[in-house]
């Protein structure tokens, strides 16, 4: 009598899920998305030159967002073309890009849900003859 009160307790007792009455069983709950700071700098780019700065890793789902704070030296704003790359296609002569925007200085810009991967901040300097200079915030939103 006295094994099956324990067997009938202890199955109780093990037996218990992790039920929280709101649907949740138990187990690792999924969590908010946040913002994530990728990357933040003071960059120089070569006039007429490009580079990629990453790669950024990200989840599936996630967006990234770019800032750009131009701080030119010498005549007038800087122009560049700026957007995320995909870490396979950011060194390419044409690269395959996310959130771009052409003949910008000071600029933000948001790309849509992405493919888990990894991804670059691409800018490309289109002055003639002064460098680009610009502070750069990158974020992931996952």
């Amino acid at each position: 009598m006295k094994r099956a009160l324990i067997g009938v307790l202890l199955g109780g007792v093990i037996g218990c899920g992790g039920a929280s009455g709101d649907g949740n069983t138990g187990g690792t709950s999924g969590t908010e998305p946040t913002t994530h700071l990728l990357d933040q700098q003071s960059l120089t780019i070569p006039a007429g030159q490009a580079d990629a700065v990453g790669p950024y890793s990200v989840p599936g789902g996630a967006t990234i967002t770019y800032q750009i704070t131009d701080t030119p030296t010498g005549i007038g704003s800087d122009t560049m073309t700026v957007g995320i790359a995909t870490e396979a296609t950011a060194q390419a002569s044409n690269p395959t890009l996310f959130a771009a925007q052409s003949n910008v200085s000071s600029v933000t810009g948001t790309t849509p849900a992405l493919s888990a991967g990894a991804y670059d901040l691409y800018v490309a300097c289109r002055n003639l003859v002064d460098n680009c200079i610009f502070d750069e915030t990158v974020t992931g939103f996952y």
